[in-house]
């Protein structure tokens, strides 16, 4: 599956705090590289032809740690990655336990088997106090849609207070990923890749930039101007 946007979402009355986390988990990430360098720098000093070798493991390491785009909204915090390390449920459940708050993990892709047979996919991983208490996958191949959900009831128990009663998330039969998507963002107030996440930044307001992320701020959905 190709990897459109790919995001974990933290629903928090205090985002400041979410947003301190991931710019020590940037930061971190530059301490690493440092040392990293450092290490290829003294192999590369003690032989010339350790040189070239020492410059491609830097630029590895940097390709393992993938630059965030981190949005902070009033009530939640969104960190946008190029491709996931570990898998959606694992993080939901493993982040709500660190963050002791609910996390959403969406990843927006397409799946294509043979030319001009693409697949649309949207997946929801939601996790609450160390386990991922449901998940809901949509996929559309042309005129064919097919919903896979597991752990309703839970979210309905747990998480329900974050969208409306008669959510999109109870009625997703017969439901296009992408009207899906765009619903639940209105809901939940918070972009999810129903654009392109470049567009979508292009309206929000830039904090600070890192080495290893970049920090904005945004209204909640329905309230930013754009497409």
């Amino acid at each position: 599956m190709k990897l459109l946007n790919g995001g974990i979402h933290i629903f928090t009355q205090h985002p400041d705090l979410a947003m301190r986390a991931f710019y020590r988990e940037a930061e971190q990430y530059r301490k690493d590289e440092e040392a990293h360098r450092e290490g290829m720098e003294f192999l590369a000093s003690l032989d010339d032809a350790f040189t070239e070798r020492c410059q491609k493991e830097i630029e590895s390491f940097r390709k393992s740690h993938p630059h965030l785009i981190v949005i902070q909204y009033p009530e939640a915090v969104s960190c946008f990655v190029e491709r996931f390390f570990l898998s959606p449920d694992y993080m939901a459940a493993s982040l709500s336990g660190r963050r002791k708050a609910p996390v959403l993990v969406s990843v927006v892709g397409h799946m294509t088997d043979l030319p001009g047979d693409e697949e649309q996919v949207f997946q929801m991983f939601w996790g609450f106090e160390k386990k991922c208490v449901a998940q809901i996958r949509l996929f559309a191949r042309g005129a064919e849609i097919t919903c896979k959900s597991s752990g309703m009831e839970q979210f309905r128990e747990k998480l329900g207070h974050l969208v409306p009663p008669d959510s999109i998330l109870y009625r997703l039969e017969g439901k296009a990923p992408l009207d899906c998507l765009s619903a639940l963002e209105k809901e939940l107030g918070i972009f999810l890749g129903r654009t392109d996440l470049a567009e979508f930044i292009r309206y929000c307001e830039l904090l600070k930039e890192h080495l290893y992320a970049s920090f904005y701020q945004a209204e909640p959905i329905s309230e930013v101007a754009g497409p």
